[in-house]
Formats: structure tokens, C-alpha cells, sequence
């Protein structure tokens, strides 16, 4: 699904847009009878000319969705087509106008119309039976969007600034479940990235990851987020039962089966863990969380001891997301396990500048690894690298 077009040079419109086009990926994602590219890799395409075929070919996909958004006033206008990658026929088009508060309906149409037209009658189905829940209301709704795309870029500053918005629809849709479940999601990334007292950010997490269930027991970051508490706790059998859980909701999620593989890697499985992460980069080649996926690859192979493979994935895990401390760790300490001085004086360097309190105790003491023989290298890695 290409993201839908903007109709106006107001910045506001643009997020009303990128809303809109997240949740139709999301909820085509959800069918487990497509194969759907993430939104992240199709956000590449944006505001650039499209040639549909080039990117059937590129992606490996058979259809496109494409469609523009005009908001005046309280009033909405939304364009939407079908179109077939291989021969570019326009398969189906409609528009819909209608208010504001509609737009969920309008959401809803869209995404069963294109199941009607491309799925068979038992994917029709589905997409009916998950349809009917409840929406939290427009500027709750904008407020989460914000977040999301602020989660994409994933920095000290870009986390900071999510909780907010975050806390507001929350405030005006108490039983919001994607916001309280990526409140709990971020506030444990930041712990682990040493912003937040891992105590504090474990006890938020497991209260609102439990509400956002409670809320709806079908949001795929409820899970993500238990995931991270499971991290913390270094909970294997936890872990795989929440990401799996991710999983098998949005089986389309390439950022599941990301985490999938990590939570393998974390468990001493990195044969298992790169196959998931492979996976997730076919879902979403032009993934804008794909510099955690270099993370998730430098975290397999350290755990696989193969250094030079680690610090190679944690380098590009550092270029692609520099405001991210833990490829530094891990990069690190395959420098340091390598005898590669140069390269370990370097990334410390760097990981300093993002964490200037950071220790061997404290890294030892947070690290997800779960066999206390990965922590130990992980923790001597760091110390021939020169970490106090």
C-alpha cells in the first residue's frame, strides 16, 4: 500500500494522511491470507513518481493500493484504487466524502473493498469478523500517529517526546490499547538504552501492558511490549509466548518477526533467531526500523561468537539509528573480544557520548542475554575495550 497522498502543504494534513494509510496497512496485515509489505518500506515511495511495475518487481507483490486525503474543515474527501503490479489495470477505484468522524468508517470500507475485490470469501470473512472495534475518537486517534512516527526514528530526544502524546490519548481514550501498550513499549526501551531506572520503567510496563490486554487482547504491541518486559526479567519462555502471540495477530509484521529473532538470540538460539530477522527484512526491504534489524543481526552473532559478524551489523546498526546506545554495547564489546583496538577505542567513544554514566556493572546487570555465559562475554568484550 502506497502511502496516501496529501492533498495540501499543511504538515497537519500529511499526519492525517500517514494515520490513515497505517491503519489500512494494519488491518490488510492482520488478514493471514496476504502478504502485505510494512508500511515503513512503502513510506520510501513517498512524494517520489511511481512506476506501479517497477515496484511489483522490486517487492515481489501483485497489487498496489494508492489513494490521496483532502481535509477542509470539518469535512474529508479520500480517493482510493486498486491496481494490478504486473499490468497496471486499474482494478477498482472509489471515493468517499464524508465528515471527519468518519473516517474510521471510511478506513473500514477501503480495506473491505480491497479484500472483496483480491481475497477469496473466507478472507472477506475474517476481515468482518475483526473488523467491529472500537475507535478512541479523531484527536486521540492524531496523537498516536504522532507517536508511531516518532518511534521510527527512535533517539533519546524522538522517545522523549512520545510519551507525551502518549499520556494525552490515553487521557482522552483511557482504554486505548496501541497507546498504552507503546507507552509501556518505549519506556522500556529507554531503560535499556540507560534514560530511565529499569526498576520504574518494569513496573509501568507490566501495569499497562496488562490494561492495554485487558483493552483489547488483539493489539499486536501489547505483546511487543510484554516482550520487553520479558527482556528485562531475561523470561525466555515469556518472550516467546508474547512475541509469538505478535506474531500470529499480525503475521504481515515485519517488526514481530524481528523481535522474534531477538528473543532467540537473547535465548542462546542465534541459529534460530537470523532466519526470523531474514524474514522480516522480505517483508520489509526498505524497513524504516532497519537499523534495529542490523541491531537484532550484531545481537545474533555475538551470541553465535562470531565477532566480526556482530561488530559489522552493530556498525551499520550505529550509521542507520546513531541515536541508539545498545549496538554500541554489543559492538563494543565484539571490538573488544577481537583485540580490534581501534575499533573498540572508537565505539566507545561514541557510546560514552550517548551514555556518559555507562559500566560494565551496569551493562552486566541490564543485559537481556539469558545464559549468564553470554552476559560474561558480553561483559568482558567490554572490558579489554576499555569500559571501566
Amino acid at each position: 500500500m502506497l502511502p496516501f497522498n496529501a492533498m495540501s502543504a499543511d504538515p497537519e494534513q500529511d499526519f492525517f494522511s500517514d494515520g490513515l494509510t497505517e491503519d489500512i496497512t494494519t488491518a490488510l496485515s492482520k488478514l493471514k491470507g496476504f502478504f502485505v509489505i510494512a508500511r515503513n518500506t512503502m513510506v520510501t515511495y513517498k512524494g517520489k513518481p511511481v512506476d506501479v511495475r517497477a515496484i511489483g518487481r522490486e517487492l515481489g507483490i501483485r497489487y498496489v493500493l494508492e489513494g490521496s486525503v483532502r481535509k477542509s474543515g470539518n469535512r474529508v474527501r479520500v480517493t482510493a484504487q486498486l491496481i494490478d503490479a504486473a499490468s497496471e489495470a486499474h482494478l477498482w477505484a472509489e471515493r468517499y466524502d464524508g465528515d471527519l468522524g468518519d473516517i474510521f468508517v471510511i478506513q473500514d470500507e477501503i480495506t473491505a473493498s480491497v479484500v472483496g475485490r483480491i481475497g477469496p470469501e473466507l478472507l472477506a470473512a475474517e476481515h468482518a469478523r475483526e473488523s467491529p472495534k472500537p475507535h478512541h475518537g479523531l484527536d486521540a486517534w492524531e496523537c498516536v500517529v504522532r507517536a508511531v512516527f516518532l518511534c521510527s526514528q527512535l533517539s533519546e530526544e524522538s522517545s522523549r517526546k512520545m510519551l507525551p502524546l502518549l499520556d494525552r490519548a490515553i487521557g482522552l481514550a483511557p482504554d486505548y490499547a496501541q497507546a498504552l501498550a507503546m507507552k509501556g513499549w518505549i519506556t522500556m526501551w529507554r531503560a535499556f538504552q540507560g534514560w530511565e531506572d529499569m526498576g520504574c520503567a518494569l513496573a509501568l510496563a507490566g501495569g499497562v501492558v496488562q490494561q492495554a490486554i485487558a483493552a483489547d487482547d488483539k493489539e499486536p504491541w501489547a505483546y511487543l511490549a510484554q516482550t520487553m518486559t520479558a527482556y528485562a526479567t531475561r523470561d525466555d519462555a515469556l518472550g516467546m509466548a508474547a512475541v509469538s502471540q505478535a506474531v500470529a495477530i499480525n503475521p504481515n509484521s515485519a517488526f514481530a518477526h524481528g523481535q522474534l529473532g531477538l528473543v532467540h538470540a537473547n535465548g542462546g538460539r542465534a541459529a534460530d533467531a537470523i532466519p526470523c530477522i531474514d524474514y522480516a527484512l522480505r517483508l520489509s526491504p526498505r524497513e524504516a526500523f532497519l537499523g534495529d534489524f542490523q541491531f537484532y543481526y550484531a545481537m545474533a552473532h555475538f551470541q553465535g561468537a562470531h565477532y566480526e559478524l556482530g561488530l559489522r551489523y552493530a556498525r551499520e546498526a550505529h550509521r542507520l539509528r546513531s541515536g541508539h546506545a545498545y549496538p554500541l554495547v554489543v559492538g563494543t564489546a565484539c571490538a573488544g573480544l577481537l583485540d580490534n583496538q581501534e575499533a573498540a577505542t572508537e565505539m566507545l567513544r561514541r557510546l560514552k557520548s550517548l551514555v556518559p554514566d555507562i559500566s560494565r556493572d551496569w551493562v552486566g546487570a541490564t543485559s537481556c542475554f539469558v545464559h549468564a555465559e553470554d552476559r560474561a562475554r558480553l561483559v568482558e568484550g567490554l572490558a579489554r575495550a576499555g569500559l571501566d
